[in-house]
């Protein structure tokens, strides 16, 4: 298995048999928003009310780049960004 269609052709070019494709994306089971809880929405707003809420939610490897995430913030916080709104970063990794 291979994550992607560019390693999977430089694979097979060095002559590697059966690969396969590993669709990645997200559980749309695991992750649904029938599982939306306003006890978790609380926690991260710190129990302030309203705002946005963006979040990451996943393993936090070098490869992630969460950098980009903060030079994104950057620009969206001098596009619209209210006080309210909070960053929430789910990791289940040690």
């Amino acid at each position: 298995m291979v994550t992607s269609t560019i390693l999977e052709d430089e694979l097979k070019s060095e002559g590697c048999p059966r690969l396969e494709v590993w669709q990645k994306g997200v559980d749309t089971v695991a992750f649904n928003p029938k599982f939306r809880s306003e006890e978790m929405r609380a926690r991260l707003r710190g129990g302030r009310k309203g705002g946005k809420i963006i979040g990451c939610v996943g393993r936090l490897g070098a490869e992630k780049n969460l950098y980009a995430l903060k030079e994104i913030l950057a620009k969206v916080r001098s596009i619209h960004w209210s006080p309210y709104d909070r960053v929430g970063v789910v990791n289940a990794d040690p």
